[in-house]
């Protein structure tokens, strides 16, 4: 096998290969088994594009027409996925519209390519797909109309993609927001790396936009053809790692809560049913609640629980996680996360500035003692909050107390 096949099938394997593994996954986590659509979408779409690139005219007539179905129903795809983990309603059936536009298209373009003549089938296929005239045009009788599904599709893709990006960072961004009002160890629970995978996406995208808009024959150009499979190898493999971990949804939340208090089966989770108007316009109430949260915090030490959550601190102060999160919120100014790692945070400094060396220094105690579930979690939030590894604090303290001792 050549560099050139091995660089050109190189992303139908390591979608074919996340497939496999999200096939295995599918029945231990629900959202695999959405990726796992999408992933075998991915894998005939990168599939239709080697028949393309070896420019396999037996198939072209299928293999065509399913890009030109698939590449529209991919982004549309991608957004239930993501809309399946950050919310917990079930998807509604005018979301499936989305998926329209590439079904309609791409079977008129089968459908075309089936009753058209030979003739004019080859024209297309050599002039149009591969820009490499070798048949004198006449008056044909289809051509037009693919040309024109040809041109919609180029203008619904990046829209589709606008959209999709749009909506999906404003899901990702109500559901950390809503994790951090619910939990004190949200580690295992955020979406991370989100604008960072979404900056990946844009730009593979991007540029198979500007492929589309340039023809599918840019791809078989070199070095563009070497950039473009590299580009889509490293995409498919970032996603299909990061999808097939273990997610934390919307629908878990919900069930979570749901169980730590069936008889309050009117309270949602994710929609809240805030305080009237007037009850949020008192501020004393707001403050009241607050100083009370304060208190019980504080006393009873409740950051040092690693599982602490919203419903917990409810469950103490005798009312429910809507006025904590409002109180928080609007008397605080920060959200139930913050709020308990600021605590977590000052206790493990405590603990850390009774010690005179480093060699003394035991970090998983102290961890564990401040209410962190991991050390992954500790050495995150602290550098957050100080600017500062954990080490370079201790440190920077201990010269600090020496000094003073010296003064002193």
């Amino acid at each position: 096998m050549t560099f050139e096949a091995i660089i050109t099938t190189m992303p139908f394997s390591c979608a074919l290969f996340w497939s496999v593994i999200l096939y295995f996954k599918k029945n231990k986590d629900k959202s695999a088994l959405i990726l796992l659509n999408i992933m075998l979408i991915i894998s005939v779409l990168l599939l239709t594009n080697i028949f393309f690139t070896y420019k396999d005219e037996q198939f072209i007539i299928i293999t065509d027409s399913l890009y030109r179905l698939l590449h529209l129903i991919l982004i549309p795809a991608a957004y239930l996925y993501l809309y399946s983990i950050t919310s917990e309603k079930i998807i509604k059936k005018v979301y499936i519209l989305n998926f329209f536009p590439g079904l309609i298209i791409g079977i008129i373009f089968l459908i075309i390519y089936v009753i058209m003549p030979n003739e004019e089938c080859l024209w297309f296929i050599h002039n149009e797909l591969y820009q490499n005239a070798i048949l004198i045009p006449t008056d044909f009788k289809y051509v037009d109309t693919l040309i024109m599904l040809e041109g919609i599709s180029k203008i619904i893709y990046p829209i589709q993609l606008i959209l999709a990006m749009g909506f999906g960072l404003k899901h990702i961004r109500q559901f950390n927001n809503q994790i951090k009002a619910f939990y004190s160890d949200s580690e295992n629970k955020l979406i991370r790396n989100v604008y960072k995978f979404t900056l990946i996406f844009i730009i593979a995208f991007i540029y198979l936009i500007v492929c589309d808009f340039k023809g599918r024959e840019y791809y078989l150009e070199i070095p563009y053809n070497y950039i473009f499979n590299l580009l889509i190898t490293f995409v498919v493999f970032y996603f299909g790692y990061v999808g097939s971990g273990k997610v934390f949804r919307g629908i878990d939340m919900k069930n979570e809560f749901k169980i730590n208090d069936e008889n309050k089966e009117d309270e949602k989770i994710l929609e809240y049913q805030p305080p009237t108007v007037q009850e949020l316009l008192v501020d004393e109430s707001n403050v009241l609640t607050a100083q009370m949260i304060i208190k019980i915090i504080e006393k009873g030490e409740l950051y040092k629980n690693p599982s602490l959550k919203v419903s917990d601190m409810a469950f103490a102060l005798n009312t429910n996680r809507t006025y904590i999160y409002y109180a928080i919120k609007n008397s605080l100014h920060t959200n139930f996360s913050d709020l308990i790692n600021d605590y977590r945070i000052k206790n493990s400094q405590k603990l850390m500035s009774e010690f005179d060396c480093v060699s003394d220094l035991y970090i998983p105690d102290i961890m564990e003692s401040s209410g962190f579930s991991s050390e992954s979690s500790f050495y995150r939030i602290f550098k957050k909050k100080t600017g500062q590894t954990p080490l370079h604090w201790f440190q920077k303290n201990l010269k600090s107390k020496s000094s003073l001792n010296k003064f002193i």
